[in-house]
């Protein structure tokens, strides 16, 4: 994604034309960032962390979402979601999900 896309077409301009530095706070304040922590590295670790206990075909599924819908029509990209929700929902990964939660247990995915 490009600053033009991030910001109002004059910020991403003033900031382009004057190589202007600015904090974390600014970049915040322009959700350029999510957010800021004293301890990054820790926070990035426990985020990764929820993220990985889920199926790793619906992250990667909801990761492609995103990418390849953010300059479709909402209609195109309700139709590129249906499929791969599909796509998600018939794989072993999801079969697993299911199974693990009937037997109150963690589940065990394979990866991609």
């Amino acid at each position: 994604m490009c600053l033009r896309e991030l910001l109002p077409l004059d910020q991403a301009v003033e900031l382009t034309l004057t190589g202007r530095q600015f904090d974390a706070q600014e970049a915040l304040d322009k959700h350029l960032i999510t957010r800021i922590d004293d301890d990054p590295l820790n926070a990035a670790l426990a985020l990764a962390e929820t993220i990985a206990v889920h199926s790793p075909d619906a992250v990667a599924a909801a990761k492609r979402l995103f990418q390849q819908t953010r300059v479709l029509s909402e209609r195109r990209a309700l139709r590129r979601e249906r499929w791969l929700q599909l796509k998600v929902l018939l794989g072993s990964n999801q079969r697993e999900a299911m199974k693990a939660r009937m037997e109150k247990r963690t589940p065990r995915f394979k990866s991609r």
